[in-house]
């Protein structure tokens, strides 16, 4: 029996702490949309990102190369602005730029990844960043990647 009150009380803690965070999540997310009218957006909107692809193969590269850029072209294919709340790279050898504000449903826009080559080493490499937006609690992973040769 005391299992069993045990069990209940943890799972009800456990619901407890997902509904307080998906409610600050909330919050987070409408702060950056100030600028936004959602007076005209039925109550089941949402914000979705697609990405035209989420990886680059950079293939070999010159171990005194230029820098590396590229383009993350995405679409909001949601009924509701989307907003990108932050963008976290793997490695400081990676500058990020991504727009900061809300992109209206059916809107194309990009996030650039510059490889910066003197900060990265010799060899194989992955280098990635995590998009957090608001159309999903889990982040979407932009990913390059390559080979630093001598040649």
């Amino acid at each position: 029996m005391r299992k069993l009150l045990f069990i209940s009380l943890l799972a009800l803690v456990i619901v407890a702490c997902q509904s307080n965070r998906r409610g600050q999540q909330g919050n987070a997310s409408g702060d950056s949309m100030d600028n936004v009218s959602v007076g005209t957006l039925p109550a089941d909107a949402t914000a979705a990102i697609k990405f035209d692809t989420v990886f680059f193969d950079l293939g070999a590269l010159e171990i005194d190369g230029p820098d590396q850029t590229r383009e993350f072209l995405f679409t909001n294919t949601g009924s509701a602005p989307l907003v990108i709340q932050k963008v976290e790279s793997s490695c400081t050898c990676l500058e990020v730029d991504y727009p900061k504000d809300p992109i209206a449903p059916g809107t194309r826009s990009k996030i650039t990844m510059i490889l910066k080559m003197g900060e990265l080493g010799s060899g194989q490499f992955y280098r990635s960043a995590n998009v957090y937006t608001n159309a999903s609690e889990e982040p979407t992973e932009i990913i390059l990647q390559g080979i630093k040769c001598y040649e």
